[in-house]
C-alpha cells in the first residue's frame, strides 16, 4: 500500500501530468473524427466495411501536419494492431509507435 501511495503523491506533484499532456498530440481532436469519409478513399471505405466483419475497427487517426492521414486499425479479438494502406489492405507490420 505504501508504494500505491508514495505513486499517488508523485502522479500528485506539480509538473508530472504537464509532461504527459504535453506529450498528446492530438488538442482536442478526437481519437476517431466525426468526418471519417473525409479521411477514407474508396478502396479504404470498401476494405473497412469488409474488415468489420473480421473484427477490425478504427482505432484512431493520426493525421500529421503537411502529410497524408493514417487509419490505424485494431482486432477487438487479439489485439493486434495495423494501418489501413491506400489501396485498402491492412498493413501488420507498421512503423508506428501506439501507447496502451
Amino acid at each position: 500500500m505504501l508504494a500505491t501511495n508514495q505513486t499517488h503523491e508523485r502522479i500528485q506533484q506539480p509538473g508530472i501530468m504537464d509532461n504527459y499532456k504535453k506529450k498528446d498530440k492530438r488538442k482536442d481532436s478526437e481519437p476517431i473524427p466525426d468526418n471519417m469519409d473525409k479521411f477514407l478513399n474508396e478502396l479504404q471505405r470498401f476494405s473497412l466495411q469488409r474488415l468489420t466483419g473480421f473484427g477490425w475497427e478504427i482505432h484512431f487517426v493520426r493525421r500529421p501536419l503537411f502529410q497524408e492521414p493514417v487509419i490505424v486499425m485494431r482486432n477487438t479479438s487479439d489485439s493486434h494492431v495495423g494501418i489501413l494502406e491506400a489501396n485498402g489492405e491492412i498493413n501488420m507490420s507498421p512503423d508506428i509507435e501506439v501507447r496502451h
